[in-house]
């Protein structure tokens, strides 16, 4: 339900009826959870036309129902949906703690629905003692504190970011400042109250900020470094990181900490690198002085990592400038540069820019397994920026080899990049790395961590390696739904035995196995049939990639040739539930032909169904 495949969560909610539409999964969450957080409304319709009132009505770990989700999420139409089906005693059923929808809706300023719900809502919202909101947990159990409040106003020094769905971490530095790239910045809370013409006084600019709330009114001392979240962030961090420049400059004026850090050492520079707000940052920079723009986070990171990483050019500029060489050449705790990051995402301005100023030297800077920007801009397949650092490198970058001898060429045909591919292969000499039986050793990602790459020749590539691009150092794919990123995040793969099935003609067993094994669907060295050979971090089947990746042709011909499609990967995962991932209709279907309808009802390890994935994907049919 998470992607929005609605036609396969329509086809899933009428194989499994009622059981599977109430089936939760380990933190109490259904399909419509999961469908309402993410305001999936063609995969809501279809649910809540199946399950009524009593599916909406269910309410997950820590009490939080289908509108809890979508009211936090600031889905309009989904609360609207939800409340015209499930009935508006629905805006009054409170969570564990306390909590309403509009109450959440507050919380995460999701503006919109709290204009949707208030008329409907009595009473008002929970409030704790001190003006703050009282504590409240997120779906996943974690306790989130509030932003202190009235029920009149409200301040930036609370939550940012929407309830992530239990299993969704944001463990790594570039996750902190979800909601300042998700969301356009906040407006500034003192527009309005700055007097033209004239300078604040320190006095003044404290009342004002007390004012509109963008500091406690209630505490005995300033405010300022009052702590907030995860990590730790002062007001000041807050406006830093949401891009508003007025209410930095009133703090500032009031005496806020302008080099004070988070419990993961950012500054509010940093932060402001990260929300890639210029004006706030020189401001910033103005007050703290330059050498304050150096300064570097606990994972290593510096503010020129977060402006490379989120393809902020005009602050990767200003922050290359005052740096100079030691910033451009800094690199993180698993020797990650800026440049590196930046020709990651392909954010072509960053790496011009960054280019520009660091030369070759840059370009050739190796990181964590010797892995340079080339290689994670070929890995990527992102054409221009390897045509950039190849004309301003230089020729002889397309032969540096990783750790692991990998050039990035072979790490493009690892990939499946054909683009970066056509364009490398005239510029490589030799063939690509491999070893023994038709596989192309293992090579490490730039986090450290081993990967193995599918079988393969140097003339054919088989699905049965690794799918998702190389992820930088700290990314974590540990969740369920990220099971399938590069499913979702590109087209579904081409068949690879399109044009090999004979029209008007039904495949033997034995002439299906010989097409997989001539186009490297699976691996023609195998002395079985290779049908069961398992590869990648949850030990998937051929079978589970194609339903995956949506090559129902593919699927067709290894069902054929005698596929299990009841197996399970390591994380109980079954080829159905690929399918539903990946969202392809005819795939589905034909594996719930051969399997039975009961197959679609399994659970993964995580207590996840097929319906669940597809509700999360948002696939309706």
């Amino acid at each position: 339900a998470f992607a929005g495949h609605a036609d396969v969560a329509g086809l899933l909610s009428e194989l499994g009826g009622g059981a599977l539409l109430m089936a939760v999964d380990e933190a109490g969450w259904s399909a419509l959870h999961f469908a309402a957080e993410k305001g999936h409304s063609g995969v809501v319709a279809i649910l809540t036309e199946a399950g009524g009132e009593e599916l909406i009505a269910l309410q997950g770990h820590a009490k939080w129902n289908a509108l809890h989700a979508a009211a936090a999420n600031g889905h309009v139409d989904t609360v609207q949906h939800l409340i015209d089906v499930g009935g508006v005693d629905q805006v009054s059923v409170k969570t564990e703690k306390g909590k309403r929808p509009l109450d959440l809706a507050m919380e995460y300023r999701k503006d919109a629905v709290v204009s949707r719900l208030a008329p409907l809502t009595s009473a008002s919202p929970v409030v704790g003692s001190k003006g703050h909101m009282t504590d409240f947990p997120s779906p996943s159990g974690r306790s989130v504190r509030s932003r202190p409040t009235s029920p009149e106003a409200l301040s930036p020094l609370g939550v940012k970011s929407p309830p992530r769905s239990p299993r969704r971490r944001a463990t790594s530095p570039r996750m902190h400042s979800a909601m300042a790239k998700a969301e356009k910045p906040n407006p500034s809370m003192v527009a309005g109250k700055i007097p033209s013409g004239k300078a604040l006084t320190k006095k003044e600019a404290l009342a004002i900020a007390k004012e509109v709330h963008l500091i406690n009114p209630s505490t005995f001392d300033s405010g300022l470094e009052t702590r907030t979240g995860k990590f730790q962030q002062t007001p000041l961090m807050l406006a830093a990181e949401q891009g508003r420049d007025d209410d930095v400059q009133v703090l500032l004026i009031g005496g806020a900490d302008a080099k004070a850090a988070a419990s993961d050492g950012c500054t509010p520079i940093m932060f402001a690198a990260k929300g890639g707000c210029l004006p706030a940052l020189k401001r910033l920079v103005d007050h703290a002085g330059a050498d304050a723009a150096k300064a570097v986070s606990s994972r290593g990171w510096t503010a020129l990592h977060y402006a490379a990483f989120a393809g902020h050019a005009d602050v990767a500029g200003l922050l290359s400038e005052l740096g100079g060489g030691a910033l451009l050449m800094a690199v993180d705790e698993a020797g990650w540069s800026a440049l590196h990051f930046a020709a990651e995402k392909g954010h072509s301005g960053v790496v011009a820019i960054l280019t520009e100023a660091g030369g070759e030297e840059l370009i050739a800077l190796q990181g964590h397994a010797k892995w340079n920007a080339l290689h994670a801009a070929a890995a990527n397949g992102h054409v221009d920026t390897v045509q950039h650092l190849i004309d301003v490198g230089g020729v002889d970058q397309v032969s540096v080899k990783t750790e692991k001898g990998k050039r990035p060429l072979d790490l493009a045909m690892e990939y499946r990049k054909d683009a970066v591919v056509s364009r490398l292969a005239p510029l490589t000499s030799a063939s690509p790395v491999v070893g023994s039986k038709g596989h192309m050793t293992d090579f490490p990602s730039p986090s450290g961590r081993s990967v193995r790459s599918r079988p393969t020749s140097p003339e054919a590539l088989s699905p049965l390696g690794v799918k998702s691009p190389p992820r930088s150092p700290r990314r974590r794919a540990t969740s369920p739904r990220m099971h399938s990123a590069m499913a979702k995040a590109e087209k579904p793969n081409p068949s690879m035995v399109a044009g090999k099935i004979p029209s008007g003609k039904a495949l033997t067993k034995k002439e299906a196995l010989a097409i997989a094994k001539e186009v490297h669907l699976i691996n023609p060295s195998t002395f079985d049939s290779g049908l069961e050979t398992r590869t990648g971090k949850f030990q998937q089947t051929p079978l589970m990639l194609a339903a995956e990746q949506g090559r129902d042709d593919d699927v067709q011909v290894l069902l054929i040739g005698g596929a299990d499609a009841k197996a399970a990967a390591s994380d109980g995962c079954t080829p159905i539930m690929f399918a539903a991932k990946g969202g392809c209709l005819p795939a589905l279907k034909r594996l719930v032909d051969h399997a039975g309808a009961d197959a679609a009802k399994a659970v993964s390890s995580r207590g996840w169904t097929a319906l669940h994935y597809a509700a999360f994907a948002g696939h309706a049919d």
